[in-house]
């Protein structure tokens, strides 16, 4: 690949210098730019870079730009490193041009086109300010990139429409960081399917096909965002018709092989009625066909395979929710079971929010030394003969911890499951921590056999969907704007966070019982918040309650821009000081009625941190 990948470059630097009329460059050297306070120094006499041993992990530095009062196409050249991937950000005026994250290099540092990023057709004005930020990745507890970069190039030119589409490739093949197939010795599916699971109301039926070939880390195709699998299902009566989206699966039992390839793809159904079920599938290959569903270039053998099976009626009782039936938000403030018909009190512990940071999930590692992998060793005792385990009796433990609360009677927990850059950072559903488009299917299959089990348990799934570090580029309670590498699109409903969103509800909303929080301590702005969640509630085929945290300072400016028909919220997850649960939680409730769609109003965290809930007064001496 790396001839091929020269020839192109030099190919398309060819074709961006023929035919030009006139052009004209203006080179911005980075050791032009003002670094007195700007946590950058100067490296080599020619490049900016950051110093982590300083404490250092993000830079900024501007200078006045060169010319102005027209487009620009401009260029940031960075410098790769083999100690990881770093981020940047170029601003001008203010104005976010772009953000761009850098691919390794096999060297120890790197220049050229690989790693230059361009933009086109950037407005600037005469005497602005530009600013380039750059913010460093770790790889370990000790090794970390510099966030190097060399220059800012303008140029301006008279281009013909062949010229801008070679601009376009060129700027795709900066991106480019890995072979487009990992293995293309890889066979093909026929397109077979198989059903499985207990095929029963409620439970879960596991529809299984033989399709394309891949590795999680191809890129052309990439399997997570180049092809685009949905399955409809149907009941015989006609009602419901329910169509999910599928995923690529690995070899079909990567929670046990850690396959990180195969031609397994997947969907999941929770059926609410026996009889007869039919099944349709749509399959689709494209640039970005998950992404886009104007993409309808439809990939046989797999497009519309079909056929048939028998539902019968669930056979379980007392608190395993496949005896309950799925919960429902009903217009009021209790989520109902479908089934029963019962109303559902959530009661169960917010902490530890790094659940899922467990030492025996493939490709978990702790990023800080002070915050370490969980074990679960107190809870081994707690497993039970035939619980389930993965990979030769791996899991055990934190099936324990499940089957610990069950016994105490609590009915819901709650964990992250995006954190890179966050208090823990260490969970991420990514093959590697920054791999946004990469997923690691044998670590989502295990999660899959932990939520299972939860259900089976009668215990809520709480689902996190990121922290307040990473949901977009504002920092902290502050919402100070920052250049936040590991935050999705940097908060808006772009590739990365549509492509999150799906893999999540495609492995996960077939269970019972669970809600989508938007995030903890969310900062997002209102269009985000509600453009995210109309995302779910489109891709979600079971329209699960979606809820969404808050600052405790910040309720009133963020939840009165959402109560009522302003969004498609149906709750919220509230955080206040201990004294003010009962009255706070009562303002949400009547303010959410009074809007005229009442939320499912939940109390799931208590301030202060050190504290949560005091015991009653007069409990072994306290007051």
């Amino acid at each position: 690949m790396k001839p091929f990948y020269l020839f192109l470059t030099a190919m398309l630097t060819s074709l961006l210098t023929t035919n030009t009329h006139a052009q004209t460059e203006y080179v911005l050297k980075s050791t032009d730019f003002k670094i007195d306070g700007s946590n950058y120094y100067i490296d080599q006499d020619k490049w900016l870079a950051i110093d982590p041993d300083k404490g250092h992990r993000n830079a900024s530095a501007t200078a006045t730009v060169p010319a102005g009062n027209a487009e620009f196409t401009i260029e940031l050249h960075t410098v790769g490193e083999n100690d990881g991937r770093s981020s940047y950000e170029v601003l001008i005026g203010g104005r976010s041009v772009g953000i761009y994250t850098n691919p390794l290099s096999d060297e120890t540092v790197e220049t050229g086109p690989k790693f230059t990023k361009a933009w086109g057709g950037v407005s600037v004005n005469e005497g602005e300010i530009i600013e380039v930020r750059s913010h460093i990745s770790y790889t370990t507890e000790t090794t970390s990139t510099r966030g190097r970069w060399e220059k800012v190039v303008f140029s301006t030119r008279e281009v013909d429409l062949g010229k801008e589409e070679a601009v376009a490739v060129a700027a795709k093949t900066f991106e480019q960081t890995g072979p487009d197939q990992v293995m293309s010795n890889g066979k093909d599916g026929d397109g077979s399917v198989a059903i499985s699971g207990e095929l029963k109301t409620w439970h879960a039926v596991t529809l299984t096909q033989n399709g394309p070939f891949a590795h999680e880390q191809d890129n052309k195709p990439n399997p997570f965002t180049d092809y685009s699998m949905y399955v409809t299902f149907a009941h015989e009566s006609g009602n419901p018709v329910i169509t999910v989206p599928g995923y690529f699966a690995g070899d079909g039992d990567a929670a046990n092989s850690s396959a990180e390839f195969g031609n397994k793809w997947r969907a999941h159904l929770s059926p609410d009625k026996a009889g007869t079920w039919s099944y349709r599938v749509s399959f689709v290959e494209g640039e970005g066909a998950a992404l886009n569903p104007a993409i309808d270039d439809y990939l046989s053998p797999f497009h519309g395979q079909n056929g048939y099976f028998e539902i019968s009626n669930t056979d379980k009782k007392g608190a395993d929710f496949r005896g309950k039936g799925r919960l429902e938000y009903v217009g009021g403030h209790y989520l109902r079971f479908a089934e029963t018909g019962e109303f559902f009190l959530k009661a169960g512990p917010d902490a530890p929010e790094t659940f899922l940071a467990y030492v025996d999930f493939d490709g978990t590692i702790a990023m800080k030394s002070k915050v370490p992998l969980k074990t679960w060793e107190p809870h081994a005792k707690d497993y039970k003969k035939g619980d389930p385990t993965w990979k030769n009796g791996k899991g055990k433990n934190i099936i324990g911890s499940l089957n610990y609360l069950a016994s105490k009677g609590v009915n819901a927990f709650s964990f992250l499951t995006y954190n890179a850059g966050g208090d823990g950072d260490n969970i991420w559903p990514f093959v590697e921590r920054d791999t946004k488009f990469h997923y690691d299917v044998s670590k989502l299959d295990q999660w899959g056999i932990v939520f299972a089990h939860a259900q089976a348990k009668g215990i809520y799934l709480h689902f996190k969907l990121q922290e307040n570090e990473l949901d977009d580029n504002r920092r902290g309670a502050g919402k100070v704007p920052s250049l936040i590498p590991e935050s999705l699109d940097g908060g808006v409903l772009g590739p990365e966070r549509k492509l999150y969103l799906r893999e999540i509800i495609a492995r996960y909303a077939h269970n019972l019982a669970l809600n989508w929080n938007l995030g903890e301590e969310n900062t997002q702005t209102y269009q985000e918040q509600n453009d995210m969640a109309e995302y779910i509630l489109n891709m979600d085929p079971y329209d699960h309650n979606i809820v969404i945290h808050s600052f405790p300072s910040q309720q009133e400016q963020m939840y009165q821009a959402l109560i009522g028909h302003q969004s498609v919220m149906t709750g919220t997850s509230l955080q206040n000081p201990w004294h003010k649960v009962h009255q706070q939680t009562l303002r949400w409730v009547e303010a959410s009625k009074a809007a005229g769609k009442p939320w499912v109003v939940a109390n799931d965290e208590q301030n202060p941190a050190q504290l949560g809930v005091p015991p009653d007064p007069g409990y072994k001496g306290f007051s």
